[in-house]
């Protein structure tokens, strides 16, 4: 490819068995478009031939741990105007992918925008194009429904090393973190009620047994609202016991675990753009 890229759409995956699944993904050959693969523990197995002969995808190695890295590396070799964060394991087609640049192009005060998924997720979404510099009730995104424009405004946004798969401590939410500091910072935050891939897995988020994943939602409720979170934690909590899945005791205590940790964190407070 000659000319730069309009849109780079970012796959992380890992492990020889993830650039395979790569191979089985069929992105679609389209101009403007470009694919940057970031591959974590790939233990120096050969990129597949149907990878390799196309040059609008683009493989790099990294020696990285978690996928908060993995997709920091992709964004740091993406030359796209606008990025597509994406996985391995979702299928696109090139009028969803003109879609995406199209939104932009169309909405030009906006910097980041939020999009929807089909697949086997229960998840609500507004019915129209919604500012999210105020959250709608019950929103919350997905890593693959997040793109945005690549300028100075954007030059901040990474995803935070210290959440996601592969972290130490919090399993999840380095998605809606990403969020708050793309809010924090002033971008131009849009959702738009258009799908743009489709993914039949099933979300980290919503493994609550392990402690991972809850300790990322307690933190994330004390950096959006460090003044009210306790009570916030609280009524989390219930709604998780109403479930069945959690006690409310094991639900609260692990949120409000995360709440502490997060706080304390200096790392975790500079990056939401909280005082240290």
């Amino acid at each position: 490819m000659t000319d730069a890229p309009i849109l780079s759409v970012l796959i992380s995956t890992y492990r020889p068995e993830g650039i395979q699944r790569v191979s089985a993904m069929a992105l679609p050959r389209a101009n403007g478009i470009e694919y940057v693969v970031s591959w974590q523990e790939h233990h120096d197995f050969p990129v597949p031939e149907e990878i390799n002969q196309r040059s609008d995808i683009r493989v790099t190695r990294t020696e990285s741990k978690g996928l908060s890295n993995n997709r920091n590396n992709a964004l740091a070799n993406a030359r796209g105007e606008f990025v597509l964060i994406a996985d391995d394991d979702v299928k696109y087609t090139h009028a969803q992918l003109q879609t995406i640049i199209d939104t932009f192009r169309n909405n030009p005060e906006t910097d980041y925008a939020s999009f929807r998924y089909s697949g086997s997720e229960k998840k609500t979404y507004p019915d129209t194009i919604t500012d999210l510099k105020k959250l709608p009730n019950g929103f919350y995104q997905s890593s693959i429904e997040i793109a945005f424009r690549r300028n100075l405004f954007t030059n901040g946004l990474q995803f935070c090393t210290m959440f996601g798969l592969g972290a130490l401590f919090f399993k999840c939410g380095e998605e809606e973190l990403l969020l708050l500091r793309a809010r924090r910072l002033g971008l131009k935050c849009t959702f738009f009620p258009i799908t743009i891939t489709s993914h039949l897995h099933q979300s980290t988020g919503d493994r609550i047994s392990d402690p991972g994943i809850i300790y990322s939602k307690g933190a994330l409720i004390a950096l959006s609202h460090p003044a009210t979170f306790i009570p916030r934690v609280f009524v989390n909590a219930w709604r998780i016991s109403k479930t069945g899945k959690l006690r409310f005791s094991t639900a609260s205590g692990r949120m409000l675990k995360g709440a502490f940790y997060a706080l304390s964190n200096k790392t975790i407070r500079k990056y939401a753009l909280l005082p240290i």
